[in-house]
């Protein structure tokens, strides 16, 4: 607010208007002063909008709009906005209601009366819309109420715009077409719409007049291209009116347009600044705020960019049928590319890759009978792609008006046919064999295989009970000499198989076997259409490929396609599961792979592995036995290698002398470990006898010391020095014995 008084003491014009509208606010009863027994609320009960004033240079009513900010953080670092919840997006299309607006014979436009302010906020959400404001610095702060949506809120576009078409909602059954017009052809605040003639269009004026004056809701600023409709208060129709056309409901103004309705033509207003300097940047920045539409697809050298062009015109011609959905739309696609008209004259699977995406999603919405060919001297596209002068452009009639011959007769126009005999490195066409197809009936009932899916859970029975079935019909049908009457063979299996896989892709796939059948694309998004998918001889629907050439099994080289969330799928895998000696997932899948394309593969081979009982139960965790304490010798402080581990390592290739002519021998390590200190010793042992290991254990100790306790595994060689050393401790008592006797003798202790 000091900003603010700051500012009125340097601007007496800019003080009146701020005082002004905020008078305004209060005389219309959107701004009250805060009750004195309401004005001490703790800071989570109650919010403070900052307010500054938005100077409009453009605007046709006032100079200074005050504006109020939900954006500013409060002491506690979190702003009003950032509590709310903005709401879907309810506002119409941009470009919907632009083309709608176009294509009125009689046209007008005028916009809502400050619209926001014409809804009420409940009075317990008023205090999270508080301002304080005075006129003068000597005055006390007065705190007031905002009792309106308050532009400057998350929430304001979406109240606004959707309290507007609930006023509208209950005059439907009266007012229909004036309803529906409240609902597609607002922007905001600004009202684009018209009529085929001068007496619907005042109707329909007067429709919505009254709907929206029933909710508060005034129009103002009516304009036309047919000056007799105008009310009183209308707009003079030779000036030009600004109609707002905003890409961001919160900003102030994004992008201007000029309506001139006495030629009832847009104009562009471009402030260009005579001083700036004329970089890329500030190019770039000033031409993005003009509108470029093109109707027609130009060709450049390079045959990938007459591609994306006619790919990018797609776009644009749907996005115009969209917006003009009340309106029936013939359409007309001109190019004067001949590689691309070529590359829409065959299915997309015959191109590479590139081509073949693109080409898909043109045909998907505009079919090759859409797109003519046009020489380039008369496709408006081509000024664009070659460049022109802003002199050269100005009046130029192809650029402004179109063909000048599609103005005539469609007997009339100049349908060139697009050159043939194109080269197939030209047309990068796919270096694969094409699949010839054979006209085969496709049953549309599979009710017996379905039923049988409900009777049996094993494929292999389901696949032998189908091959019964199809003999008994075939020997009824038969005569004697010819019925079969021994076991099943292997061709008939393999019928009942392939019957029952197309009564499968049958009951999933139906509307894409259609497309194929009729050797149709699929759309473009389509989870198979990046399969390459084709119909075989029988008519099973098989994955595409590059393995033609290859000397694998048909069904390795095309699988047939199946989905993961069929029974006969589960059957399929399930019986692949126990086939395998319960394979796992990574088994399966590559087993599946080897005759099926599952879709969503993992997903079935997870939910057969994990449904399988024994491989859960043998996949089960086993008891873990706790470890035993570590003995004393592990833990203690002691001296090094008083307590040993010994073992063998080897064998090692063993030399005594580096001279010549030596022998090299084999031997190995003895390893001794301190089990305190992990410190290792080691000796070397020619063989594993006990005597080698005596004398390694003796030269240990002549530089280790004596340790008080060994141990070791039960190696032959560790036994045999056991048994020795306890031979040599036993001869050492006996003689102490004779020794201990002999000297009690003599007298001595």
């Amino acid at each position: 607010m000091k900003s603010i008084e700051r500012r009125f003491q340097l601007d007496a014009e800019f003080k009146r208007q701020y005082v002004s509208f905020m008078h305004e606010y209060i005389e219309l009863g959107h701004m009250k002063e805060v009750p004195a027994n309401q004005m001490q609320k703790n800071s989570s009960e109650c919010y403070y909008l900052p307010h500054h004033a938005v100077l409009k240079i453009d605007s046709l009513t006032k100079k200074i709009r005050v504006v109020f900010d939900g954006l500013c953080a409060s002491s506690s670092g979190v702003s009003l906005n950032d509590r709310l919840l903005a709401g879907p997006n309810n506002n119409s299309d941009l470009f919907a209601v632009s083309l709608r607006f176009r294509a009125h014979r009689v046209a007008f436009c005028a916009d809502v009366a400050k619209m926001y302010r014409q809804v009420l906020v409940h009075p317990a959400d008023r205090d999270f819309q508080r301002i304080v404001f005075r006129e003068e610095p000597d005055q006390p702060m007065t705190h007031y109420l905002l009792c309106t949506v308050t532009y400057g809120t998350k929430t304001a576009p979406y109240w606004a715009i959707e309290c507007m078409r609930e006023a509208a909602k209950p005059f439907a059954a009266m007012y229909p077409q004036a309803v529906e017009s409240i609902k597609l052809d607002f922007y905001v605040d600004d009202f684009l719409s018209g009529a085929d003639n001068e007496e619907e269009a005042s109707c329909l004026m007067h429709q919505v007049v009254e709907i929206l004056s029933s909710a508060g809701f005034k129009l103002r600023k009516w304009s036309s291209n047919n000056k007799n409709i105008l009310p009183n208060n209308g707009q003079n129709e030779d000036e030009s009116v600004p109609v707002k056309m905003l890409n961001d409901t919160n900003a102030v103004k994004a992008l201007g347009i000029n309506w001139y309705p006495s030629e009832d033509e847009y104009g562009f207003k471009v402030n260009f600044s005579p001083l700036s300097d004329n970089t890329k940047r500030q190019m770039i920045a000033d031409s993005a705020r003009l509108i470029q539409l093109h109707g027609f697809s130009d060709a450049s050298e390079q045959a990938y960019a007459a591609l994306n062009g006619a790919f990018l015109l797609t776009e644009l011609m749907q996005r115009i049928t969209e917006g003009l959905s009340h309106l029936a739309i013939e359409h007309w696609a001109w190019t004067d590319s001949t590689i691309v008209l070529n590359w829409l004259s065959a299915h997309p699977r015959k191109w590479k890759t590139y081509v073949a995406n693109r080409t898909s999603a043109i045909l998907e919405y505009l079919p090759r009978s859409c797109w003519n060919h046009v020489i380039s001297n008369d496709s408006p596209a081509d000024l664009a792609s070659r460049g022109l002068s802003p002199a050269e452009l100005v009046g130029n009639p192809l650029w402004f008006m179109g063909t000048p011959w599609l103005k005539a007769d469609q007997c009339e126009w100049k349908l060139c046919p697009a050159p043939d005999g194109q080269d197939d490195d030209l047309l990068e066409t796919r270096p694969v064999r094409s699949h010839h197809l054979v006209a085969t009936s496709i049953h549309s009932n599979y009710g017996i295989e379905l039923q049988l899916l409900k009777r049996r859970s094993s494929f292999s029975l389901i696949i032998r009970t189908l091959a019964w079935v199809n003999r008994f019909i075939y020997n009824l049908r038969s005569i004697v000499a010819d019925r079969r009457s021994l076991e099943l063979v292997p061709i008939e299996l393999r019928h009942a198989k392939s019957q029952l896989i197309l009564a499968v892709q049958h009951s999933v796939y139906a509307p894409e076997l259609e497309l194929l059948w009729k050797d149709k694309s699929l759309r473009f998004k389509h989870v198979l259409s990046f399969l390459h998918t084709f119909l075989e001889d029988q008519g099973i629907m098989r994955l595409g490929g590059r393995l033609q050439n290859s000397s694998l099994p048909n069904d390795m080289k095309h699988p047939v396609i199946l989905p993961h969330n069929h029974e006969a799928t589960v059957l399929l895998v399930r019986e692949l599961h126990l086939r395998n000696f319960h394979a796992g997932p990574s088994l399966l899948t590559s087993t599946i792979y080897q005759q099926y394309w599952i879709v969503g593969c993992q997903t079935v081979v997870r939910k057969v592995v994990q449904g399988c009982t024994r491989c859960v139960r043998l996949k089960g965790k086993t008891a873990s036995q706790l470890m035993g304490s570590l003995p004393p010798a592990r833990v203690l402080a002691t001296r090094a290698f008083s307590h040993v581990g010994v073992d063998y390592a080897g064998p090692v290739k063993l030399k005594a002398t580096s001279v010549r002519g030596v022998k090299i021998t084999k031997g190995y390590l003895v390893v001794f470990v301190c089990l305190s200190t992990r410190a290792v010793h080691l000796e070397v042992a020619n063989d594993l006898s006990s005597d080698t290991f005596l004398g390694s254990l003796k030269r240990f100790i002549s530089r280790r010391g004596y340790p008080v306790e060994i141990r070791s595994d039960n190696g032959t060689n560790f036994v045999g020095a056991d048994r020795k050393l306890r031979e040599h401790l036993d001869q050492i008592i006996s003689h102490s014995k004779d020794a201990s006797r002999y000297l009690s003798n003599l007298g001595i202790n």
